[in-house]
């Protein structure tokens, strides 16, 4: 479905000059600024230009970049509980010591500052360490890979007929009995099976680790292609990078009856460990939405259920990386220029803190609003006592779909 001549086009951008500048395109940006666009992030433009193209600029920040460098924007997690610090020490020296005391030198860290403001910056990686970034970066800070130029032409937006066919799913909304039968065989123990599997918990599962790069990632992505292949999808894995070593994404399709329009439900089976280890159990992260994604695919297969759309569930890996299986996936898509309905991300799911009310965290910044009120809606029909909000927590595999 995915196929592997397609590994030139899933390279994270490189560089040889960066500039950041808070200007957004204009449409009479120059065609050399034009191809050089990269996206915007955290208010911050991107573009990566040729030396001739530079002087067309007229405020903004120009940075040297390696040229087999990838760009990395960072940012607040947003999680409770997290450190909020930004940059704090990430870029000094890390071995301190007591007086009269010995300290343990690290290795000096791959990553070089390059941009910042109060809420995110931007740093660079060599490319054949991008496998470790997630161990480099503490668990409080999120990280986007900057993928290829970004279009101008509106060709990655979000087409004006899938959000006409959102609004007028949310103004034909009603409660269907049929569905709600359905989301009762969403069974609470089938969905911690899968999660104890998964994190290696379960005493027949082998996985020791999900961090992309370990060995045992492959056997989850195994895993979750048998479970949704018994359950009557196509599923094929879909390269990260062109790399070796990196775990595939699994990406699993029940086809349409009417329409090759895709409906992507996803999340990501890779996780990350404790700053700077690769044993990466990740119950919460992600196994809870990889886990109700297997449950739900197993139910739909269970009641031979047929849909309008193409039904793909999408199970990322590279997302602690900096969102890279989702990226390289919706670039493709764009160019193949498949129409995507609608993304939803399941990440993080059935956390509850003691005490508080069962709650739907809608992202507060990154989304469709279409999207956002189709969810809460149907969320009041089959779920009234969650109560819903938003979230500013970044970053996670939706976002991929938004910024090409």
């Amino acid at each position: 479905m995915l196929p592997l001549a397609l590994l030139a086009l899933l390279s994270p951008a490189s560089a040889g000059e960066v500039i950041f500048t808070p200007d957004a395109p204009t449409p009479s940006l120059p065609s050399c600024l034009r191809s050089a666009y990269h996206g915007e992030f955290g208010g911050k433009h991107v573009y990566l230009p040729t030396s001739e193209c530079q002087q067309e600029f007229s405020s903004g920040s120009i940075v040297e970049v390696g040229s087999d460098d990838a760009i990395v924007w960072v940012t607040r997690a947003g999680l409770e509980g997290d450190d909020n610090s930004l940059i704090g020490d990430l870029f000094a020296p890390s071995a301190r010591a007591e007086d009269g005391a010995q300290a343990v030198m690290q290795a000096p860290s791959p990553l070089s500052f390059l941009h910042a403001d109060d809420e995110s910056f931007f740093l660079s990686i060599p490319r054949s360490d991008l496998q470790r970034l997630d161990s480099l970066l503490p668990r409080h800070l999120s990280s986007v890979v900057l993928g290829g130029p970004v279009p101008l032409d509106g060709r990655w937006e979000v087409p004006k007929s899938a959000r006409k066919h959102l609004t007028k799913l949310i103004d034909n909304l009603t409660f269907r009995p049929e569905v709600d039968d359905l989301l009762d065989e969403l069974n609470v123990d089938v969905v911690a099976r899968h999660v104890r599997y998964l994190t290696g918990e379960a005493e027949d599962s082998p996985i020791r680790s999900r961090h992309a790069m370990h060995p045992d990632a492959r056997l989850a992505g195994l895993y979750i292609r048998d479970k949704m292949t018994e359950a009557g999808f196509e599923c094929s894995g879909f390269p990260v990078l062109p790399e070796a070593g990196w775990s595939p994404s699994v990406v699993c399709a029940l086809a349409g009856q009417d329409s090759t329009d895709q409906v992507v439900i996803s999340a990501h089976y890779d996780s990350r460990g404790s700053f700077g280890s690769v044993y990466a159990p990740g119950a919460n992260d992600d196994a809870s939405g990889t886990a109700h994604l297997l449950t739900l695919g197993e139910v739909i297969g269970f009641n031979k259920l047929k849909f309008e759309k193409t039904l793909v569930l999408a199970f990322w890996s590279g997302e602690e990386q900096g969102l890279l299986g989702s990226h390289a996936a919706a670039e493709y898509l764009a160019k193949q220029n498949a129409t995507v309905t609608i993304n939803v991300q399941a990440d993080m799911l059935g956390y509850h803190v003691p005490g508080e009310p069962p709650q739907l965290a809608l992202p507060e910044k990154i989304a469709t609003p279409e999207a956002s009120y189709l969810v809460s809606n149907v969320s009041a029909l089959y779920a009234p006592t969650l109560v819903v909000g938003r979230t500013g927590a970044c970053c996670t595999d939706h976002q991929s779909f938004l910024t090409g």
